[in-house]
């Protein structure tokens, strides 16, 4: 069943059409066989274009893509603690190109 008033504010072409556009900005990093992208029309109430790395990738990898995550969104990344040991670097852009959609990317790294 749908509900009218439950209808979001932004089509789900458009979230794809921004993750398209997140994804060209990564330059090389399009083409990488470990890179992760997920779209989610409603995620926490609002839509949500997410990128990762598979678990193949080595930290290394991990710290150079979170990198040029950040160069493209002219984002700092954030270093927080994990429970399970190393660190979660994160970034995360609320309202990418004004249209209300967050952008975000992490990675977790040993130490």
């Amino acid at each position: 069943m749908t509900y009218l008033t439950d209808t979001l504010t932004i089509s789900a072409t458009r979230v794809l059409d921004l993750a398209r556009d997140v994804t060209l900005q990564l330059g090389e990093w399009q083409f990488h066989r470990d890179l992760t992208v997920s779209v989610n029309n409603r995620h926490g109430g609002a839509p949500l274009v997410y990128m990762s790395l598979s678990p193949d990738a080595n930290d290394s990898t991990r710290r150079e893509f979170i990198d040029a995550f950040a160069a493209a969104m002219d984002t700092p990344v954030a270093v927080l603690p994990c429970r399970a040991g190393g660190h979660l670097l994160s970034v995360s852009v609320s309202d990418f190109d004004r249209s209300g959609v967050t952008v975000a990317a992490s990675v977790q790294v040993a130490s």
